[in-house]
Protein backbone atom coordinates (compact mmCIF):
# COMPACT_ATOMS: atom_id res chain seq x y z
CA UNK A 1 0.00 0.00 0.00
CA UNK A 2 1.40 3.50 -0.66
CA UNK A 3 1.73 6.32 1.48
CA UNK A 4 -0.97 7.89 -0.17
CA UNK A 5 -3.59 4.85 0.38
CA UNK A 6 -2.49 4.39 3.63
CA UNK A 7 -3.57 8.34 4.67
CA UNK A 8 -6.47 7.64 3.18
CA UNK A 9 -7.09 4.46 4.81
CA UNK A 10 -6.32 5.94 7.91
CA UNK A 11 -8.27 9.48 7.82
CA UNK A 12 -11.65 7.16 6.64
CA UNK A 13 -10.75 4.91 9.97
CA UNK A 14 -10.63 7.92 12.05
CA UNK A 15 -13.87 9.77 10.33
CA UNK A 16 -16.02 6.16 11.15
CA UNK A 17 -14.37 5.83 15.24
CA UNK A 18 -15.57 9.86 15.24
CA UNK A 19 -18.97 8.99 13.78
CA UNK A 20 -19.22 5.70 16.08
CA UNK A 21 -18.36 7.85 19.14
CA UNK A 22 -21.05 10.59 18.45
CA UNK A 23 -23.34 8.32 18.03
CA UNK A 24 -22.81 6.74 21.61
CA UNK A 25 -22.47 10.26 23.16
CA UNK A 26 -26.16 11.30 21.52
CA UNK A 27 -27.17 7.59 22.36
CA UNK A 28 -26.39 8.35 26.21
CA UNK A 29 -27.84 11.75 26.24
CA UNK A 30 -31.04 10.37 25.30
CA UNK A 31 -31.02 8.31 27.61
CA UNK A 32 -30.46 10.57 30.53
CA UNK A 33 -32.82 13.44 29.43
CA UNK A 34 -35.93 11.66 31.19
CA UNK A 35 -33.72 11.68 34.80
CA UNK A 36 -32.97 15.48 33.69
CA UNK A 37 -36.37 16.36 33.14
CA UNK A 38 -37.56 14.39 36.59
CA UNK A 39 -34.90 16.28 38.37
CA UNK A 40 -35.84 19.31 36.61
CA UNK A 41 -39.33 18.67 38.12
CA UNK A 42 -38.08 17.75 41.26
CA UNK A 43 -36.74 21.10 41.94
CA UNK A 44 -39.62 23.34 40.52
CA UNK A 45 -42.95 21.86 39.95
CA UNK A 46 -44.15 25.15 38.79
CA UNK A 47 -41.36 25.18 35.82
CA UNK A 48 -43.30 26.64 32.91
CA UNK A 49 -41.18 25.73 29.84
CA UNK A 50 -37.99 23.11 29.15
CA UNK A 51 -36.62 22.71 25.75
CA UNK A 52 -33.65 20.87 24.24
CA UNK A 53 -31.91 22.23 21.39
CA UNK A 54 -28.78 22.69 19.59
CA UNK A 55 -27.42 19.30 18.36
CA UNK A 56 -29.23 17.13 20.81
CA UNK A 57 -32.87 18.29 19.06
CA UNK A 58 -31.60 18.09 15.48
CA UNK A 59 -31.65 13.95 15.11
CA UNK A 60 -29.60 13.92 11.83
CA UNK A 61 -26.51 16.03 13.79
CA UNK A 62 -23.75 14.10 14.38
CA UNK A 63 -21.63 16.61 16.00
CA UNK A 64 -23.32 16.18 19.59
CA UNK A 65 -20.98 17.51 22.30
CA UNK A 66 -23.20 18.38 25.18
CA UNK A 67 -27.06 19.13 25.95
CA UNK A 68 -28.34 22.21 25.98
CA UNK A 69 -31.62 23.32 27.73
CA UNK A 70 -33.41 26.36 27.94
CA UNK A 71 -35.71 26.64 30.77
CA UNK A 72 -38.54 29.28 32.17
CA UNK A 73 -38.81 28.37 35.64
CA UNK A 74 -38.75 31.00 38.80
CA UNK A 75 -36.23 28.42 40.23
CA UNK A 76 -34.01 28.81 37.63
CA UNK A 77 -30.11 29.25 39.51
CA UNK A 78 -31.44 26.52 41.48
CA UNK A 79 -32.36 23.99 38.61
CA UNK A 80 -29.18 25.47 36.93
CA UNK A 81 -26.62 24.65 39.41
CA UNK A 82 -28.58 21.03 39.57
CA UNK A 83 -28.10 20.49 35.69
CA UNK A 84 -24.60 21.89 35.83
CA UNK A 85 -23.36 19.01 38.53
CA UNK A 86 -24.62 16.22 36.10
CA UNK A 87 -22.41 13.60 35.13
CA UNK A 88 -23.24 14.84 31.54
CA UNK A 89 -22.45 17.76 29.70
CA UNK A 90 -24.88 20.16 30.12
CA UNK A 91 -25.39 24.31 29.00
CA UNK A 92 -28.75 25.82 29.75
CA UNK A 93 -30.34 28.87 29.68
CA UNK A 94 -32.91 31.06 30.71
CA UNK A 95 -35.18 31.46 27.81
CA UNK A 96 -36.40 35.00 29.20
CA UNK A 97 -33.09 36.25 29.73
CA UNK A 98 -31.46 35.32 26.22
CA UNK A 99 -31.86 37.83 23.21
CA UNK A 100 -34.98 37.75 21.43
CA UNK A 101 -33.21 36.17 18.03
CA UNK A 102 -31.59 33.24 19.55
CA UNK A 103 -35.05 32.81 21.57
CA UNK A 104 -36.91 32.66 18.28
CA UNK A 105 -34.38 29.72 17.32
CA UNK A 106 -34.64 27.85 20.06
CA UNK A 107 -38.19 27.90 20.05
CA UNK A 108 -37.76 26.90 16.29
CA UNK A 109 -36.01 24.91 16.31
CA UNK A 110 -36.15 23.11 19.83
CA UNK A 111 -37.99 20.18 20.74
CA UNK A 112 -40.26 20.74 23.87
CA UNK A 113 -39.57 18.03 26.92
CA UNK A 114 -42.24 19.61 29.10
CA UNK A 115 -44.44 22.71 28.53
CA UNK A 116 -47.34 23.48 31.67
CA UNK A 117 -50.35 23.49 30.13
Amino acid sequence: MDDIATIRQFAAERRQRKLQAAAERRKTFEAVLPHLLEGILGIDPDVELVILFGSMARPDDVNVGDIDIALRSSRFLKVAGWLLRQDVPVDVVDIDDVYDHIRDRIMAQGRVLYERG
